[in-house]
């Protein structure tokens, strides 16, 4: 049986550091979006967004970049879940009987994150470029 709990954690594993890809890029996309704006607003000198002269271009790109926002918390909920799921997982190994702690088995916690929670996750050595995406968007 305890094989099997270790297949069930290993797409969550995976999903998780897809996710954390996807953050990183998506949030890539929301500072182009950024730059093209303000180059936008630079050359129509209108920097309010209630001015009619405010450029059409840049509205849309704010848009635009407002639904990525969007899309960036809601994969930032999706991925504390499943952070907190994994959390549980190993917190109710180890009230079973396992003694190991956490570092041993893989696991990283976070503290401060942008949610203000506390989560641990499964970092393997050549995703832990990871980790320090995640430290940059808590931060910003």
């Amino acid at each position: 049986m305890r094989h099997q709990r270790h297949f069930e954690s290993a797409p969550a594993s995976r999903g998780a550091l897809q996710i954390g890809e996807l953050i990183a890029d998506i949030d890539r996309v929301v500072h182009i979006l950024n730059s093209d704006i303000a180059t936008e607003e630079e050359q129509a000198k209108v920097f309010d967004r209630s001015q009619p002269e405010y450029p059409m271009l840049a509205r849309t790109l704010a848009a635009r970049r407002d639904n990525l926002r969007d899309t960036i918390a809601a994969l930032e909920r999706r991925l504390a879940a499943i952070y907190r799921a994994q959390l549980e997982e190993v917190s109710a190994q180890q009230q079973h009987g396992a003694s190991k702690p956490l570092a041993s088995q893989g696991f990283v916690i976070h503290r401060g994150t942008r949610l203000g929670t506390e989560s641990a996750k499964r970092i393997r050595p050549s995703f832990s470029h990871l980790a320090g995406v995640a430290r940059h968007r808590s931060s910003g």
